[in-house]
């Protein structure tokens, strides 16, 4: 039997795969998106890994400035 905690409504596609819910919209309406379960209170709700699996197997890897490394400086006294 499935536990309620391994459904996921589209509130928490967006936060599982880290984007806003419109674009979680977005991605649901794609072919390749698993298909919802069912309906509870006329939302569609999917797996949490179902959804999980389809983030790594379709999504980039978040991208961002590579960190600055700082380097030590010599500081001299005056």
């Amino acid at each position: 039997m499935m536990m309620s905690e391994d459904l996921v409504g589209p509130s928490e596609i967006a936060e599982l795969l880290g984007v806003t819910r419109r674009t979680a919209a977005r991605y649901m309406k794609r072919p390749d998106f698993p298909k919802p379960l069912g309906r509870i209170a006329a939302s569609p709700i999917w797996r949490h890994r179902d959804v999980e699996k389809w983030g790594e197997e379709h999504l980039p890897l978040p991208t961002g400035r590579p960190r600055r490394k700082h380097e030590p400086t010599e500081t001299g006294a005056p």
